[in-house]
């Protein structure tokens, strides 16, 4: 986890206390849920569930599953190279971070261009949809850097 947290070359970035313990309670909870939903017959064949308090659940929350199975290994990426620019870190005019988090971006897209004080993005070309935003990635994460950024009039 530590290892993924941050842009590429940064140092390991601390983590909370008990963020796995969070996550097996809710794993933990999910498996005896399940195991009390099975049928009749079934639950008492088979009596107990298998619950994995450690490795499958930081799996599940972590994604480590990608390299034994496809040999992909999870990379960092620089927050100026963004794939989806609408869920990204922006530091704003008041020197404080935000994390903006729209995974399905193109019905926000209209409002986002708005509420950052852009109108004339909602109908640019070169953002016109996802794949768009993608492919432009680091000009509009640059455009939203300095509109976050931006220092009203004196």
């Amino acid at each position: 986890m530590m290892y993924l947290i941050g842009e590429p070359g940064s140092t390991p970035v601390l983590q909370r206390e008990g963020m796995m313990d969070n996550v097996a309670g809710t794993h933990v909870a999910t498996g005896i849920l399940a195991a009390l939903l099975q049928p009749g017959e079934n639950r008492k064949r088979t009596g107990s569930r298998d619950i994995s308090l450690s490795l499958r659940c930081l799996d599940n929350f972590q994604g480590i599953s990608r390299r034994p199975l496809g040999g992909q290994v999870p990379v960092k990426t620089l927050r100026t190279k963004a794939q989806n620019p609408l869920s990204n870190n922006y530091l704003t005019k008041d020197d404080r971070w935000i994390c903006l988090a729209n995974l399905q971006s193109d019905p926000v897209w209209p409002g986002f261009c708005l509420s950052i004080g852009k109108p004339e993005l909602q109908n640019d070309p070169r953002f016109a949809s996802f794949a768009k935003r993608a492919q432009n990635c680091e000009e509009l994460i640059r455009i939203v850097d300095g509109a976050l950024a931006f220092e009203e009039p004196g």
